[in-house]
């Protein structure tokens, strides 16, 4: 349903930061009305919001005020839809959305809750037959020695909640793991893992009630600011490419209709190949796109504006279900620097 002024209404949460200003750069390159009102947590980086209508600063989504916040701007900007980015949002907005005063278009709340757990998950992928890594929650250093005899001479640490590689490290030696989780006061919330040593992909899906609309994939060949990681991972892509894996597609289908029957809205769903060559899943951010979600606009399928059609139930046609681009890019990113789309 839209406004008076037959105008989509919507509230971007997070819009200070670079996945928030891709979507929206991504809305804006559509022949839509669409009056966006951007929030962030920061008073120094809701500066950074970009064609956005109107901007307010909001509490951090931890805090107790936060779904009021969003209420009041709700009612006054009479916004209709709700979209999240960080994933500390998607998470609160989720678990409150019977409280706010807008639509979401969200997985269930079982979902989003295990997705934010990359120990469950990996767990539930494990119990269910499907690629994961081999895992152990480490809440002793029994936990590391294990994980170097089942997993092999190197292991790979981080943490079960958090983006952006938060934690990440890969290890050969016991001394180095545990001083690495004592370091990040890590037990009990860090995991040791199988190193996945191939390439690094990521699947992203659009769902509604229970059908996969469509979907693309695309690999991560670099990072930005990789050298100051002590993993090289640092969640967000300098150098990135569309394309197909069947594999892929054919797994990250098994998985969301693993964790629901009736899966709704955005799966972003992180793969690294094994030993063997076969792409594991190592996370899920639901609810939410990746950071460079413009880059499907320069590959010729806006997501962002497929996702917001289908949020306001309207109908999006002639969309193939898996790789759904009409060229193949290179996108390459900087820091303070416009991204360039390369075709290959």
């Amino acid at each position: 349903m839209l406004g008076a002024s037959g105008m989509k209404r919507i509230l971007v949460t997070g819009v200070g930061g670079s996945a928030a200003i891709n979507f929206v750069r991504a809305v804006r390159a559509a022949n839509e009305k669409v009056y966006i009102v951007g929030t962030d947590s920061s008073e120094f980086y809701i500066n950074l919001a970009r064609d956005v209508d109107k901007k307010y600063v909001v509490p951090r989504a931890s805090e107790k005020d936060y779904i009021k916040r969003l209420n009041e701007i709700i009612e006054l900007e009479g916004i209709q839809l709700v979209h999240a980015q960080p994933d500390v949002e998607v998470g609160r907005i989720s678990e409150d959305r019977e409280k706010l005063k807008a639509k979401v278009f969200l997985p269930d709340k079982a979902t989003v809750k295990i997705c934010h757990n990359k120990f469950e998950l990996i767990r539930h992928l494990n119990d269910n037959g499907l690629p994961a890594a081999r895992h152990v929650l480490i809440e002793t250093e029994e936990d590391i020695k294990f994980a170097f005899r089942e997993f092999g001479k190197r292991i790979w640490l981080r943490a079960i909640r958090g983006a952006g590689g938060r934690g990440s490290l890969p290890v050969e030696k016991f001394e180095h793991a545990k001083a690495w989780v004592d370091y990040w006061n890590g037990w009990r919330s860090f995991v040791a893992e199988e190193y996945l040593p191939g390439k690094n992909m990521a699947w992203q899906g659009i769902f509604k009630n229970g059908e996969l609309i469509t979907s693309l994939t695309w690999e991560r060949i670099e990072y930005i600011i990789s050298h100051v990681s002590p993993s090289g991972i640092t969640g967000t892509p300098s150098v990135a490419r569309i394309i197909t894996n069947g594999k892929v597609n054919e797994t990250a289908v098994d998985v969301v209709y693993s964790l629901t029957k009736k899966p709704n809205g955005i799966f972003s769903i992180d793969f690294k190949e094994n030993k063997d060559g076969v792409p594991c899943v190592t996370e899920i951010n639901p609810g939410r796109f990746f950071t460079p979600s413009y880059m499907y606009v320069e590959a010729g399928v806006n997501l962002p504006l497929v996702y917001l059609k289908l949020a306001f139930d309207e109908d999006v046609q002639n969309l193939p279900k898996f790789d759904a681009f009409k060229r193949k890019i290179l996108w390459i990113r900087g820091i303070d620097i416009e991204p360039v789309a390369v075709e290959i």
